[in-house]
């Protein structure tokens, strides 16, 4: 059943709201992961030395984020059905993310190894610095947000 928590940015439509984020959503996301994958890419050379992995050219970047994206999702989805059981219990979606968090990792670290010409073991150390750096981009976007919203209320 579909309920009101279900509607894709507020579409009366929830079809036209998941085509609207397949369409929209997810290549803006997969852009900004590429992005934020050549960052991470640059720190696991200057970390790791060594051999250094080669950066992807934006398009392979923006592919295999295509690709982690959906896998992602699909792994979340398969870990809150089988955190509801078979009563359909009502799944936290903070839950079930932490639950896939092993099998999405090694599953970003799989398309980073098969993507990037490297082993499965630095593709690893690629997906922790792609970790890292997505980790710090939100700090700071949250921290402006919050910034921002506690000078709008000291404003008012």
């Amino acid at each position: 059943m579909l309920d009101s928590s279900m509607l894709v940015l507020g579409a009366a439509n929830p079809l036209a709201g998941i085509v609207c984020l397949l369409f929209v959503g997810l290549p803006i996301g997969a852009l900004i992961g590429a992005v934020i994958l050549r960052a991470a890419v640059s720190m696991f050379n200057s970390l790791a030395g060594g051999d250094p992995v080669p950066e992807p050219a934006m398009s392979k970047a923006f592919g295999m984020m295509i690709l982690v994206a959906i896998s992602n999702y699909a792994i979340r989805f398969l870990a809150s059905l089988i955190l509801a059981g078979p009563m359909g219990a009502e799944v936290p979606k903070y839950a079930s993310s932490l639950a896939a968090f092993p099998f999405t990792f090694l599953i970003c670290s799989a398309i980073f190894s098969s993507g990037l010409p490297t082993s499965f073991k630095r593709a690893m150390g690629v997906a922790v610095c792609h970790t890292v750096v997505l980790l710090l981009v939100l700090a700071v976007l949250f921290g402006i947000i919050f910034v921002v919203a506690t000078v709008g209320k000291l404003g008012s």
